[in-house]
């Protein structure tokens, strides 16, 4: 299950920095499928033993990666569209 599940996925899904799309069509694609199938199998098993809920740890990257390119901007005059 857990080794079809990543390359019906990379096929579908494309998420970055996910193992599997970084290797995909290279000669060690099967790796990645198997590297990722392997974290996924660690996630499901932690939340299964000690039943935690999933906590998506790249949920507020974007909102993240804003916040730093206001605050970036606010340096650099180009970016924020006040060069005189």
């Amino acid at each position: 299950m857990f080794c079809t599940w990543p390359r019906k996925v990379s096929k579908t899904v494309k998420v970055p920095g996910a193992p599997s799309s970084a290797y995909e069509g290279e000669p060690g694609s099967s790796q990645a499928i198997t590297a990722t199938a392997h974290k996924l199998a660690r996630i499901v098993y932690q939340l299964l033993k000690y039943g935690q809920n999933y906590v998506d740890p790249g949920a507020h990257t974007e909102q993240r990666y804003r916040e730093n390119v206001v605050k970036v901007s606010k340096n650099w005059p180009l970016l924020s569209g006040t060069h005189g």
